[in-house]
């Protein structure tokens, strides 16, 4: 039987790479709304805000939460990504592209099955 420290040490080695999790918008005050791509965290925002026109909505950045709850931008979002294998199902094109600058879209496949869409939209 593997003692406590060996097994700790044993799940330490086998961590699974950074990914990214969720799209999110974060405003200038320090709040974040997330989703599957950057328009649902909008439509979170609004409803948040009760601002009904999405395109009224400004002062925030768009950003990516990644498994340990960092929020970081398109470039390390897209090297995070190709890291974690997030990127494989593109095609040679779209990959490096992705790559270099992630787009929400680019991960919405490998995200839908994890959790049901809130809005029920089936994609």
């Amino acid at each position: 039987m593997e003692s406590e420290k060996a097994l700790s040490t044993k799940l330490e080695s086998e961590k699974l790479p950074e990914k990214i999790e969720a799209a999110a918008i974060q405003f200038e005050d320090g709040s974040v709304f997330t989703g599957q791509i950057h328009a649902d965290a909008l439509i979170a925002a609004g409803e948040e805000l009760g601002v009904h026109h999405i395109d009224k909505i400004t002062g925030y950045i768009e950003v990516f939460v990644t498994s340990s709850g960092r929020f970081v931008d398109r470039e390390k979002a897209g090297a995070l990504a190709k890291a974690a294998r997030q990127l494989d199902h593109l095609d040679s094109k779209r990959e490096p592209n992705a790559e270099r600058k992630l787009d929400s879209h680019d991960i919405l496949d490998l995200r839908k099955d994890d959790e049901p869409d809130p809005w029920g939209r089936n994609f």
